[in-house]
C-alpha cells in the first residue's frame, strides 16, 4: 500500500500476519459484529422492508468507510497485490486450479451443512419463525435467539467466501461491498424464493 504512504504494518493488522490468525480473527471480527447488529435489530422485531433498508444502509456505511484512505485499507483501490499464501504463487495455473477445487469442496461441506441445519429441529423452529414467528413466540420460543444464531451463522459462510475469494483474484476492494452488490443477493431471493 505505499500509493497510500503506507510503509509499515498498521498495527490492527498484526494479527493477521499469520494464516491461523487471519482465521481466528476474521471469524472472530464476523462473528461478534454480526451477533451485536443482528441481535439488536431481531430484538426490537425489525423486518421486512425495514430490515432491508438497515442492511442496505449498513452496507453503504461500511464501502464509505472502507473506501477511505485514513481506514489504511487501501482505500479505493482496496488491498492489492497479494500474490503469495503460505509461500505459493498464487499466479501460477497448479494454485489456481487447487484453489478452485479447494473452493468447490468447501462450497460442497457448506451446502451439506446447510442441507443439514435446515433439517435439524433448529432449521424446523426457523421455517416456523418465518411462516408464523408470532406464534412460536406464544409458543414459548426464544425467537430472537434463532434469528440471530442464523444470521450469525450466515455471516460466517460470507467470511468464509471471502476468505477465498482474495487468493483467487489477488484484490479486495470496497467494490465488492457496495449496495448494488447486496441487492443483486436480495433479487436471487426474490426470483428462488425464501425456502
Amino acid at each position: 500500500m505505499t500509493w497510500n504512504q503506507v510503509e509499515t504494518l498498521p498495527f490492527f493488522w498484526i494479527p493477521f500476519k499469520t494464516l491461523p490468525g487471519t482465521f481466528v480473527f476474521g471469524f472472530l471480527i464476523t462473528g461478534i459484529f454480526s451477533f451485536l447488529f443482528s441481535y439488536f435489530i431481531f430484538r426490537r422485531r425489525i423486518k421486512g422492508v425495514f430490515f432491508a433498508i438497515i442492511t442496505q444502509a449498513l452496507a453503504l456505511a461500511m464501502y464509505l468507510l472502507f473506501s477511505r484512505n485514513e481506514t489504511m485499507l487501501g482505500g479505493t483501490n482496496g488491498l492489492t497485490n497479494f500474490r503469495y499464501l503460505l509461500g505459493f504463487d498464487l499466479y501460477t495455473d497448479e494454485i489456481k486450479t487447487g484453489l478452485y477445487i479447494f473452493t468447490v469442496c468447501v462450497l460442497c461441506v457448506v451446502f451439506y451443512f446447510s442441507g443439514q441445519l435446515t433439517k435439524s429441529k433448529f432449521g424446523k423452529i426457523l421455517v416456523g419463525i418465518r411462516d408464523s414467528e408470532s406464534r412460536l413466540r406464544f409458543a414459548g420460543y426464544k425467537v430472537v435467539t434463532y434469528q440471530t444464531a442464523i444470521f450469525v451463522i450466515g455471516a460466517l459462510i460470507a467470511a468464509i467466501g471471502g476468505m477465498l475469494y482474495l487468493p483467487q483474484t489477488g484484490i479486495i476492494t470496497p467494490g465488492r461491498m457496495d449496495v448494488k452488490a447486496s441487492i443483486e443477493m436480495l433479487i436471487w431471493v426474490v426470483l428462488g424464493g425464501r425456502g
